[in-house]
């Protein structure tokens, strides 16, 4: 069954709904979630991402997130990302709104306009208890912010990652958190 996205008006009010693929093909405005998972040490977690995921197979991930379904909330599809992709069950209340943005890009997908509500998640468990997707992972780490930082300012390094576009922001919202 297809998954079906709310499309969205300039101020995100719902006007409408549509297959995710024709989303993306026809350029419509619609929902995502991000959640940056974080330790008391400053660093965040980050997972490589599978062969088989049909966006940038192979990077580095510094964010768990996916696209708003029609009906549920933002906080409702962080939750649910956190626990499909890093096993972690968790509140509302355990989430830290961090920043909510307009982002418009083109992907070899097609045109990818949509709002982001970003939130932080502070983990402080073992790595071990981490039970990740390994159909949407191949491996997990946590990297520094600082080193996150290097990384984003060097152009052959941050061909190997994905989700720099917003990271200046979740950045400074995870430091406050610190």
């Amino acid at each position: 069954m297809p998954e079906i996205l709310p499309i969205v008006n300039a101020v995100d009010g719902v006007i409408g709904s549509k297959e995710r693929l024709l989303v993306h093909r026809d350029g419509d405005v619609h929902r995502v979630s991000h959640v940056w998972v974080y330790n008391s040490s400053g660093e965040v977690l980050c997972h490589k991402r599978s062969q088989e995921v049909e966006l940038k197979p192979g990077v580095w991930d510094i964010l768990v997130g996916g696209h708003v379904s029609f009906g549920d909330s933002y906080q409702e599809t962080a939750l649910r990302e956190l626990e499909e992709e890093y096993g972690l069950k968790a509140d509302e209340p355990s989430l830290s709104h961090l920043f909510k943005d307009r982002v418009d890009i083109t992907t070899p997908q097609g045109k990818c306009n949509k709002f982001v509500d970003a939130y932080a998640f502070k983990y402080q468990g073992s790595e071990l208890s981490l039970k990740f997707d390994r159909r949407a992972a191949s491996e997990l780490k946590w990297i520094s912010l600082n080193r996150l930082e290097e990384i984003k300012e060097d152009e052959e390094q941050s061909k190997d990652f994905f989700g720099f576009l917003i990271f200046d922001k979740a950045s400074s919202g995870i430091r406050k958190l610190l």
